[in-house]
């Protein structure tokens, strides 16, 4: 039962996965083509980037449940990295 329900869950990671990098990616479009208040080299930075580097760190570990725990909270830890990063450079400014 808990292998079908995982199969579930696993698709249905992918498919928030698959919505999230379209949204991200319009939003790199975006602050390249320089119509935010970002500068345009903030489009390398963005929340996309963090969620590719955990990820990848994720799978590069050896399969374990922290990893598989690390894989699941890619997305948002990359989105909360990106905001304390943002946090952080707003406030270095003052």
């Amino acid at each position: 039962m808990s292998k079908s329900i995982d199969k579930v869950f696993s698709s249905g990671l992918y498919i928030a996965y698959f919505f999230i990098a379209i949204a991200l990616v319009d939003f790199i479009i975006v602050i390249a083509r320089g119509r935010t208040t970002l500068k345009k080299r903030e489009a390398f930075f963005t929340p996309l980037t963090w969620i590719l580097i955990i990820g990848l760190i994720s799978m590069i570990m050896p399969v374990s449940a922290f990893s598989k725990g690390l894989y699941t909270f890619c997305m948002n830890g990359g989105m909360i990295v990106w905001f304390v990063r943002e946090i952080y450079r707003r406030f270095e400014n003052y």
